[in-house]
C-alpha cells in the first residue's frame, strides 16, 4: 500500500480522457463543437476546477442553421469551468467563413459573452490584405473584429497567396 500511495499525487489531474468531443447546443441546435486528442480535470478547490488540453484543441462554431460559421485550433489550451473561459495558446489560428484567417499564440475564449479577445501580437489574413498589430477583440463567429493596436496593413493581389 505504501508503493501505490508514493506514485499517486495530489497535484495531478482528477480525470483524463482521450479522443474527446464536447458538444454544446441550445434548443436543439448545435452552438459548438470541442474536440482533443486529451483531456486533464484539475481540482482547484472543491468548488473551482479547470481542464487542461496539453496536446492542442480544436472548437468548430455553428449557426442556428447547422452551418459552420467559424473555427479555433492551438495546439495547447486551457478551460476555465468557473469563468467559462477558455485560454488557447501555442501556434492560435481562427478561420471563418469569409476565409480569414487568424493567428497568434494567446486567445481567450468567454463563452457566457460569446466573444474573442486578446492582449497580445496577431495577424489576419483577409482576400486582399495582411494585418499586423497588437490586441484583439472579436465576436465568438469571427466576422466582426477589432485589432487594438494596428502596427501595419499590407495589400496584396490575389496572385500572392497562391
Amino acid at each position: 500500500m505504501q508503493e501505490i500511495n508514493a506514485l499517486s499525487t495530489e497535484d495531478g489531474p482528477k480525470e483524463l480522457a482521450e479522443e474527446i468531443e464536447m458538444i454544446q447546443s441550445d434548443s436543439a441546435k448545435i452552438e459548438f463543437v470541442l474536440k482533443a486528442p486529451l483531456l486533464h480535470r484539475y481540482e482547484v478547490t472543491k468548488d473551482s476546477s479547470y481542464i487542461e488540453f496539453p496536446e492542442g484543441v480544436h472548437v468548430r462554431f455553428f449557426n442556428d442553421q447547422g452551418e459552420e460559421n467559424s473555427s479555433i485550433k492551438a495546439n495547447y489550451a486551457i478551460n476555465y469551468e468557473d469563468e467559462d473561459k477558455l485560454v488557447a495558446k501555442d501556434n492560435v489560428q481562427i478561420i471563418n467563413r469569409n476565409g480569414d484567417v487568424l493567428t497568434g499564440d494567446d486567445l481567450w475564449w468567454d463563452k457566457q459573452a460569446k466573444k474573442i479577445y486578446s492582449d497580445k501580437f496577431v495577424k489576419i489574413k483577409t482576400k486582399d490584405e495582411v494585418i499586423y498589430g497588437k490586441g484583439l477583440e472579436a465576436n465568438e463567429d469571427f466576422t466582426i473584429y477589432t485589432i487594438l493596436d494596428i502596427e501595419g496593413i499590407i495589400s496584396v493581389s490575389k496572385s500572392e497567396f497562391e
